[in-house]
């Protein structure tokens, strides 16, 4: 167990004991880091503008510095980037100005700083335009500097993430293939699935998707088991016909929840299929499965454990099934059914019951480049002059939140996700962000509506016109886009409601 973090008044009084010494400036810069995340901006600042000082030319020191506040303060980072841009542009004017006829040297000096401001400079500053939603400064930034940074994939890789989320499909595949021919980085070719399967190209997707598994950290049971299915694959397309799976989860709760919908296809074809979903998730799956087996509406060659096993002919990660049963076909894929047991259609003999999920548990910083969390405040707004009655499923810690009264807070009851299935069958709608507690919902045939942001995962589509493959009966909103009145106006269509004056 990991000790107590000190009192802030010690942090503060060890804070202010390193301020005053002299450090070389390796150290400073850690330093600066260090005092950046954890929210000391003033003394970073003071830190920052001392090593810029006495490192006035130092092309890395100036962008490492402007990084350093990088998802923390984007903006600052932009403003010290655009410091560094007219520094170091005023600095190639003066040796322009101070040489006649250019040395070898001065020559190489100059080619450096133009390097610097096309490739590091002038990539970050639109890539950072894009994260803060200035979506035309960012794309005239990457048009203008395109042809300079032909070999940098890094470059193809921010300009199709900023393509893709403006809608300009084309131009992002390209850029996405650039980028993975230069460098064949994980990351970049895990984007790139992402990428296809927002636009329905399941096979190219579903091919790259794997590079999610690249990093250790990723595998949850055997490398070595993995990587043996992924060569039977590559020798034998039918390889699981007839064998005994392990069938075991590395992602989140969401996405067991949808990948989920795999396994009544894999019991078509395997002997045996063994499923380890998360220990969170085990409760939840077996209820249902053996509940549909007793009934006959599931194969019972599907068993639920709670510990993964080494005995079976292959074991495989569910989100890598589409692929190794070569499974793409977006009709096929929209009209699997999920492993869980459908709520039957519910008569409304009272006013209509709403559940709300409105932030998850997933820290800002892990949100990548969208984030899912609403204000309460701004949801409610959706529910004037209706007539309903709210329930939260929202997770917080006691304290933290103060809800409305008139909400029916049930957040506490829900010890696990079995009881929350539970639960959610009491709801007529469920009005819900990006969350696992949506992908719950939609796997229970529970009419939900999600709320998306600007920028959403590629679960939902394409980002003009949100539609999953996924969960054909999805209802999707774009909050800023529709804003309270819109979301208001698909829950009356959707429930039957009238609108209020």
């Amino acid at each position: 167990m990991n000790p107590p973090p000190p009192p802030p008044e010690k942090i503060r009084e060890i804070i202010n004991k390193l301020l005053g010494q002299e450090y070389d400036e390796d150290f400073t810069f850690d330093f600066a880091f260090i005092l950046v995340s954890y929210g000391f901006y003033e003394e970073a600042d003071a830190l920052i503008e001392k090593l810029l000082g006495q490192k006035s030319y130092d092309e890395n020191i100036w962008f490492d510095c402007a990084l350093a506040y990088k998802f923390v303060d984007n903006e600052k980072a932009i403003a010290l980037l655009e410091r560094a841009y007219e520094h170091f542009s005023a600095y190639k004017q003066e040796i322009l100005e101070n040489e006649g006829d250019l040395s070898e040297e001065g020559g190489k000096r100059l080619d450096s700083i133009d390097d610097f401001i096309a490739m590091r400079v002038l990539v970050e500053l639109a890539h950072l335009n894009f994260r803060l939603y200035r979506y035309e400064n960012a794309l005239d930034l990457f048009a203008n500097v395109e042809n300079y940074n032909a070999k940098n994939p890094y470059f193809f890789i921010s300009y199709a993430l900023a393509l893709e989320y403006t809608g300009h499909y084309d131009k992002a595949y390209e850029c996405y293939k650039r980028a993975i021919t230069l460098h064949t980085e994980p990351f970049y070719c895990f984007e790139f699935s992402k990428f296809c399967l927002r636009l329905g190209s399941f096979e190219e997707g579903f091919l790259h998707y794997e590079t999610r598994l690249s990093s250790k950290a990723a595998f949850t049971f055997s490398k070595r088991h993995y990587d043996a299915a992924y060569a039977a694959f590559y020798g034998d397309k039918d390889f699981l016909h007839g064998k005994k799976v392990l069938v075991y989860c590395e992602q989140g709760y969401g996405d067991t929840l949808m990948f989920g919908r795999i396994l009544r296809r894999l019991c078509k074809v395997a002997k045996e299929v063994i499923f380890c979903p998360q220990p969170a998730l085990f409760t939840l799956f077996d209820t249902h499965i053996k509940t549909l087996q007793k009934q006959n509406k599931i194969q019972n060659n599907l068993k639920i454990v709670t510990n993964l096993s080494y005995e079976c002919d292959y074991a495989v990660p569910i989100c890598s099934l589409y692929l190794f049963l070569s499974f793409y076909n977006p009709k096929s894929i929209a009209n699997l059914s999920s492993p869980l047991i459908s709520v039957e259609k519910r008569t409304r003999t009272q006013k209509a019951k709403i559940g709300i999920c409105f932030r998850t548990t997933t820290p800002v910083e892990r949100q990548a480049i969208f984030f899912r969390n609403i204000d309460l405040d701004f949801l409610l707004q959706a529910f004037e002059g209706l007539d309903v009655e709210l329930i939260n499923f929202t997770l917080y810690e006691k304290g933290e939140l103060e809800l409305p009264t008139h909400i029916n807070d049930i957040s506490f009851e829900l010890k696990d996700w079995l009881a929350t299935s539970e639960a959610l069958r009491d709801v007529d709608l469920l009005v819900s962000i990006d969350s696992a507690i949506a992908h719950l919902a939609l796997a229970l045939g529970i009419p939900t509506l999600v709320l998306l942001g600007d920028r959403f995962d590629w679960r939902w589509g394409k980002i003009e016109n949100p539609k999953s493959i996924f969960w054909q009966k999805a209802h999707l909103c774009v909050v800023n886009k529709d804003g309270p009145s819109g979301i208001r106006q698909k829950i009356c269509e959707l429930l039957k409601l009238d609108k209020p004056l």
